[in-house]
C-alpha cells in the first residue's frame, strides 16, 4: 500500500511539473496587417499565416517578432521580414516558418510558468511608397499605454 501511494505522489509531482507550450498571436490597434488561418506543423509552431491588407496603401514587407512570455515579461526570441507587395485589402498565403517546437520548448523548460505562450505579432510594416508603420507608436485609447497627446472632449 505505502509503495502505491509513493507512486500516486511520484504521478501527480510529475504531471505538476508538466508544461504546456502555447502558440498565440496579438494585434496592435492600428496594425495595417490582419493574421489569419496559421498553420502549424509538429516542428514549427507558425508554418505558415494568411496576411491580410486592412490599409489604403500597398505593402511591401511585414517584419514578425516572435515573444516569449515568461516571469520576467515578454522575451523577443526569432525575428524575421517577409516581402509579402499586398495592394490594399489584399490577402495571401506566406511561408513564415517561425517557432521551432524543440527550441521553444527548451527554453520554456526554464520558465516556472505551467503555460507559456510563443507570441507571434507584427512589429512594423513597411509601405510601397517607402513609408513605415510601426507597432511601437501607442495606441489610440490603450489603458495599457496612455497617450497624452490624446485630449478629453471638453464638457458642455
Amino acid at each position: 500500500m505505502r509503495a502505491l501511494c509513493i507512486l500516486a505522489l511520484l504521478g501527480a509531482i510529475g504531471y505538476a511539473g508538466e508544461q504546456s507550450l502555447v502558440f498565440t498571436t496579438r494585434v496592435h490597434l492600428a496594425c495595417p496587417v490582419q493574421m489569419s488561418s496559421i498553420a502549424q506543423t509538429k516542428d514549427i509552431g507558425f508554418d505558415s499565416v494568411v496576411f491580410r491588407n486592412e490599409s489604403k496603401k500597398a505593402i511591401d514587407v511585414i517584419h514578425l517578432n516572435l515573444g516569449l512570455i515568461s516571469e520576467s515579461g515578454e522575451e523577443i526570441v526569432e525575428k524575421a521580414s517577409v516581402l509579402v507587395m499586398l495592394a490594399p485589402g489584399q490577402s495571401k498565403r506566406m511561408n513564415v516558418g517561425m517557432g521551432r517546437v524543440q527550441e521553444l520548448t527548451n527554453k520554456a523548460h526554464l520558465s516556472r510558468r505551467q503555460v507559456v505562450q510563443a507570441t507571434l505579432f507584427v512589429a512594423s510594416v513597411d509601405f510601397m511608397d517607402g513609408t513605415r508603420w510601426s507597432g511601437d507608436e501607442p495606441s489610440i485609447n490603450d489603458p495599457l499605454k496612455p497617450n497624452d497627446q490624446v485630449k478629453p472632449f471638453p464638457p458642455k
